[in-house]
């Protein structure tokens, strides 16, 4: 941890040429402090070392939440490894290219098949999705039948209510929006780099639901007052569904987190819930 840090958008002090916050930053951010719950039951060597490969995680993962989160979107972690790579790859050339290489593994990665059956899966474990399933169904088959115009309002209706459902936050009692999140789970489970990205996806949702009609990126309040006529496209739409999606793996996280796989009559489960994997790629 360096004494006096430099400013986030100045270059780092390595001499990569690199702004502080897409290089070391992370690097000075994190500390692999060990948690003093030890609830997996492991000696101390064990949980050292699982310590310390959380945290490497978590620092991989920030300069991409970094350059996501300053081009007004959100890094969803919904890629493969290869895409990763390249991705990865990408980054250390020029940082703001591997946006739209985000975008096309996205697009790829998350077909139809992958939302119906992660809508499935999630409605399996939590109660979250599970009562909104017919709309955000609709929102897929809308999404995937290039019908942007009616999915993108739609998807913002379900993101405002599964936002005040998580955090059991009535509409009397939170007129604004206001979005946080309880990390103290994470920590205990070791899950640093849902730490990094729930304090990522806090900062994407205040400016996706509270953004300014002059913002240049989609938000609530220009589409849903009629503000932005050209919201309806294929990015703004997969963004949404995956911002939706995101809510899913947050409530799901810690239920499948550490994960215990079992076959029980041809069927999947993880930590006793019945999930439906992917039959190809």
């Amino acid at each position: 941890m360096r004494d006096t840090k430099p400013g986030r958008n100045k270059p780092c002090p390595c001499g990569s040429g690199t702004k502080y916050k897409f290089c070391h930053y992370a690097i000075d951010t994190t500390k692999p402090e060990l948690p003093n719950r030890n609830i997996f039951n492991m000696n101390l060597e064990g949980r050292e070392f699982l310590n310390s490969l959380m945290h490497l995680s978590r620092q991989g993962d920030i300069p991409l939440h970094e350059v996501c989160i300053e081009s007004g979107i959100y890094y969803f972690r919904s890629i493969t490894i290869d895409q990763f790579q390249v991705i990865a790859d990408a980054f250390a050339v020029e940082p703001s290219s591997v946006i739209e290489l985000l975008f096309e593994a996205w697009e790829k990665t998350n077909d139809a098949e992958y939302f119906n059956r992660m809508l499935e899966n999630s409605s399996n474990i939590s109660p979250l999705l599970k009562k909104r399933t017919n709309t955000i169904s609709q929102i897929i088959n809308n999404h995937f039948n290039e019908m942007y115009e009616t999915a993108i309002p739609a998807s913002f209706m379900v993101i405002e209510g599964l936002f005040r459902e998580y955090n059991n936050v009535s509409f009397e009692e939170n007129q604004g929006a206001n979005y946080k999140f309880d990390l103290e789970p994470y920590e205990n489970t070791m899950l640093y780099a849902d730490i990094s990205a729930t304090s990522y996806f806090t900062k994407f949702l205040n400016k996706l639901m509270t953004g300014k009609p002059t913002d240049a990126s989609i938000h609530r309040n220009s589409v849903m007052h009629g503000v932005d006529n050209d919201f309806a496209t294929k990015q703004n739409s997969l963004l949404l569904l995956l911002t939706i999606f995101e809510f899913a793996r947050l409530e799901t996280s810690l239920k499948l987190w550490p994960p215990k796989p079992e076959i029980r009559d041809g069927k999947t489960y993880l930590n006793g819930y019945e999930i439906k994997m992917r039959e190809y790629f």
